[in-house]
């Protein structure tokens, strides 16, 4: 890729000369290649050694699919995890070969009948031991599996007793057999026939075990992307995994008789109960005792979390302070309280004789980002024993300072990591929540694209058990900005942080836009180079935070949005001859088209509206807003930081306009 840039601006100079007369990105061998996040991404200084992917597959002459006829069937376990990846392999089958493969429950197959028919056994331990297999030596955590080929059967197991793993599986054993890819909900490849089962030896586990991609536009996407989208894993309390302190103890529920549980404006709560013994004694007996609930009534999930409200406000009581002068952060009363929640809900199970297997999460955001730690001898170590995090606690960081167009490896970013890391002193179990959009303008794109990877590594490095990137998942099923390429990139990057960026790249325009693959791609090529730049010679606006001031005229020239839009204008062109030799894949294609479209359209409307004749004018509105309607995308923004307005939508923008 780093071969295009001299190229890309060369171009980017024709279209728009006055935006890079000033735009010298010459690298010190002199060849101009100023792409920098580029050369961080492929060099393989940070690939991770720590990983499980060993994928033998070997491709036989043994029949599994004659038109469309198959003597395979599933047997599946009869539990909802088990019963859903069979289902899911019975549909993409069908989908890749036309075969209808049956799903048996496989509490009715005998030992005897794995000799005399077909089985692909999906998390049956009965038939995996009676076939003499057992499960590998390595450690496959909560989502690993195991895919084993023999003689004509395929055993497919996971060993979380929780059924997390089939979900991937289901997926890697779709990979070998038919060749399943997936690049977005309507645009599914198999490269494969699936006239052969080929033979499967495969130990593998993602290198991060739970996924939560940025966006995806439903349930069902999510778990073909191998993503935790449907919360599987998570136990909502009071209908929210995050922010749900205040669900735990209500103020209208304890608040009269509990004031002290609270800071003074009732919106976070207290947990040291300001320093009264007796009250934080009930308040902890309180909260073990919800969180002991939520676990019976959830036996099939791993996590719940414990974390604070979506606001700064901080009790200031003389507890509180004292805590927070020892330890130099409010976190250390979060990380108390939960650690005693813990001890509190394992003595509950141990007195009846049982463990439960769980992870109590807080979280590290805004005033509890900074972990209780001091550097000693440039290590990292806890204050105390005290803010050493229980072994069944565990934090969810979210840092509010990071620049996402830069990796955690970036010196930028030399705070957001030097707490990540000062977390990993006090624990093992943690979890990072990134983000990728601008809250403030979902419709101008974000250059989070190439640091992505590098910050994947990262987190890899220090043994992270989830990544969940925040994209825009609120009211936008079809997001502009190349957001679906960064759900892809998520996909893979997330499994296997090895893989190269260029070659997922590649992969994804090839694919999720077919003929119109080489425009899309000077697009968007020329549109990272360009936000590169712009990061580069302007941060303070224009950078990979959460929020920031780009939504300006001066950042987007009409001549350079323009020149973007002939590109999509060539791309347009190039499935036209589709629209009559495959209709449904050039529906598919034309939005896939018509999504990175609304990026520049919406862009010339708002700050060039005046410089187009009246008619010219609205007609761009009223085409803009019925593409938007189309796509059934709402929100213009979630919550804008620069005019303090939450979720604005595209009608109330229309009707601004005049197109309501």
């Amino acid at each position: 890729m780093k071969g295009k840039i001299l190229t890309i601006f060369l171009a980017l100079a024709l279209a728009c000369t006055c935006v890079f007369g000033a735009c010298d990105r010459t690298t010190e061998d002199g060849s101009g290649n100023g792409h920098a996040n580029t050369s961080q991404i492929d060099d393989g200084a940070h690939y991770a050694a720590d990983v499980l992917h060993k994928v033998n597959v070997r491709e036989t002459d043994m029949p599994f699919v004659t038109d469309k006829e198959t003597e395979y069937s599933i047997a599946a376990a009869s539990d909802a995890r088990a019963q859903t990846a069979a289902t899911f392999i019975a549909n993409h089958l069908y989908g890749a070969t036309g075969a209808r493969v049956s799903v048996e429950d496989a509490g009715s197959v005998s030992a005897g009948d794995l000799y005399s028919g077909k089985y692909i056994v999906l998390g049956d331990e009965t038939l995996f031991k009676a076939a003499g297999l057992s499960m590998p030596q390595e450690d496959l955590g909560y989502t690993g599996y195991y895919i084993k080929t023999l003689g004509d059967d395929v055993f497919i197991m996971e060993d979380s007793g929780f059924g997390f793993g089939y979900e991937h599986a289901a997926r890697a054993f779709l990979n070998a057999v038919v060749g399943f890819e997936i690049y977005s909900i309507d645009m599914v490849k198999y490269t494969k026939s699936g006239a052969t089962m080929p033979e499967m030896d495969i130990v593998e586990k993602p290198d991060f075990e739970i996924h939560r991609l940025g966006f995806t536009a439903s349930v069902n996407e999510a778990y073909a992307f191998g993503s935790d989208g449907g919360n599987q894993m998570f136990i909502p309390i009071g209908g929210e995994e995050w922010h749900n302190t205040l669900n735990y103890l209500p103020y209208d529920t304890y608040g009269a008789e509990h004031p002290l549980w609270y800071e003074s404006r009732a919106r976070q709560l207290c947990v040291t109960a300001h320093g009264d013994a007796d009250e934080l004694k009930e308040m902890q007996e309180t909260v073990a005792d919800i969180v002991i609930d939520y676990l019976d009534a959830n036996p099939d999930k791993l996590i719940i979390t414990f974390t604070q409200e979506d606001n700064v406000y901080v009790c200031g009581c003389d507890e509180c302070t004292r805590l927070k002068q020892k330890y130099g952060t409010d976190a250390a009363a979060y990380v108390i309280f939960t650690n005693k929640i813990a001890e509190l809900v394992d003595a509950h199970y141990a007195e009846l004789g049982a463990e439960r297997d769980y992870l109590l999460m807080n979280f590290a955001y805004q005033m509890t980002e900074q972990p209780p730690v001091e550097n000693a001898g440039g290590e990292w170590k806890a204050i105390d024993d005290e803010v050493i995090l229980h072994d069944k606690t565990g934090v969810y960081i979210a840092s509010t300072v990071a620049d996402y167009s830069k990796s955690f490896y970036d010196e930028a970013n030399a705070v957001p990591r030097e707490q990540i890391e000062g977390w990993r002193a006090l624990t093992d179990n943690m979890f990072i929540w990134l983000y990728q959009t601008n809250f403030s303008w979902y419709m101008l794109p974000h250059n989070t694209f190439e640091a992505t990877l590098e910050t994947y590594r990262f987190c890899k490095s220090l043994d992270m058990v989830q990544v969940n990137q925040l994209g825009q998942y609120s009211g936008m099923p079809s997001p502009t900005g190349f957001h679906r390429f960064k759900s892809y990139l998520d996909s893979q990057a997330m499994f296997n942080v090895n893989l190269s960026y260029a070659e997922i790249a590649d992969k994804f325009f090839a694919n999720y836009f077919g003929p119109a693959e080489e425009p899309m791609r000077k697009f968007y090529d020329e549109l990272v180079a360009y936000m590169d730049y712009l990061c580069e010679t302007d941060p303070e606006n224009v950078n990979g935070k959460m929020h920031c001031n780009d939504h300006q005229a001066k950042y987007w020239p009409k001549q350079l949005l323009n020149h973007w839009l002939a590109y999509i204008d060539e791309a347009y062109a190039l499935i036209a001859p589709l629209e009559a030799s495959d209709p449904a894949l050039y529906e598919v294609l034309y939005d896939h088209i018509n999504i990175e479209s609304l990026f520049p359209r919406y862009a010339l409307i708002e700050f060039y509206s005046a410089t187009y004749p009246l008619a010219e004018d609205r007609a761009m509105k009223i085409s803009f807003r019925d593409d938007i309607r189309l796509l059934n995308n709402t929100y213009v923004w979630e919550w804008n930081s620069f005019r303090g307005v939450m979720n604005y939508t595209f009608e109330e923008l229309f009707a601004s306009w005049g197109v309501a």
